[in-house]
């Protein structure tokens, strides 16, 4: 009986190292992460906040544990957050990706809005949900598509300018649609040439 007393508590104490040393892998493989991860309870305080997430918003891990998860919204985006989360709670999803329903947007701590692709999953943990958040800033690929929309805009009129320039031959009518490509594209309200 001894001897099986002996064995049992090894293969516990086995378990337990096996089960420490997992999840030291798990906090290690989230706080090298390279998107922003966020772990919430069910009143939506904040449980986890890796790395990526302390350079995405500004703040330390140490600052915000246990603050609810509105500290990282801008203030007009709060209630809907809370309300979709809750809905979530309540649904048999597992997953869902945030901003679907419109754009998502953070809040740094210097009160810096930023747009962002977010997913939220959920997990019940002693019967009670776990929020796990994924979030990436997107401002540069926004810019990059407003950027190839106006250049996109640009090669347009352009495009316009050359097929004016071909096929018009009265100086007038060209000016005179220069002008009106000029308003069109240019977002004008008037558009002259002097000479």
């Amino acid at each position: 009986r001894e001897l099986r007393d002996v064995e049992a508590r090894r293969a516990q104490a086995r378990a337990e190292a096996e089960q420490q040393a997992a999840e030291a892998r798990t906090r290690e493989i989230l706080a090298m992460a390279p998107d922003a991860f966020v772990a919430a309870d069910r009143d939506q305080r904040i449980t986890i906040f890796n790395r990526s997430a302390e350079v995405l918003f500004g703040y330390r891990a140490d600052e915000v544990l246990g603050q609810f998860l509105d500290l990282l919204l801008p203030s007009r985006f709060v209630a809907a957050h809370r309300k979709h989360v809750d809905e979530f709670a309540r649904s048999p999803e597992a997953f869902r990706r945030m901003n679907i329903r419109g754009e998502v947007a953070g809040r740094r701590k210097n009160g810096e809005e930023f747009p962002c692709e977010a997913s939220i999953s959920k997990i019940v943990e002693n019967g009670r949900p776990l929020f796990l958040v994924v979030l990436r800033d997107v401002s540069s690929r926004k810019i990059a598509a407003q950027q190839i929309t106006r250049l996109n805009h640009l090669y347009r009129a352009l495009s316009r300018v050359g097929q004016a320039v071909i096929t018009l031959k009265d100086r007038s009518l060209l000016l005179d649609e220069m002008c009106r490509i000029a308003v069109e594209h240019g977002q004008l309200s008037l558009a002259w040439i002097g000479m």
